[in-house]
């Protein structure tokens, strides 16, 4: 059955499975600053990457990809995380991606 995937605002099929590589992304110029500029900066306002596979293939590419942006990152680690479509709001059949399983770390 076709379900309203929110937020992403799009029709999937419900229990539709999709790998997720996911890193927050620290830029270099972090690795090099005086802990008093640190103090200056808000960690929150680093931005986060997140890229979706899709496939039998679906776990490696996330892990492949994870490795590849955390290298653009001063440090950290990347998470891959299995996902499943499960309801969201079920009377108004809309649904939204589920965390399933143990989440994978790539350091």
């Amino acid at each position: 059955m076709r379900v309203w995937v929110y937020p992403e605002k799009v029709y999937e099929e419900f229990g539709a499975e999709r790998w997720v590589a996911e890193v927050e992304v620290v830029p270099s110029r972090w690795a090099v600053m005086s802990e008093e500029e640190r103090e200056d900066v808000d960690p929150g306002c680093f931005p986060v990457e997140r890229f979706a596979f899709r496939g039998s293939k679906a776990h490696q590419q996330a892990t492949a990809k994870a490795k590849r942006i955390l290298y653009r990152s001063a440090f950290g680690q990347a998470r891959v995380q299995k996902q499943v479509v499960g309801w969201y709001v079920e009377e108004d059949r809309i649904a939204k991606w589920d965390d399933v399983g143990e989440t994978e770390y790539v350091d």
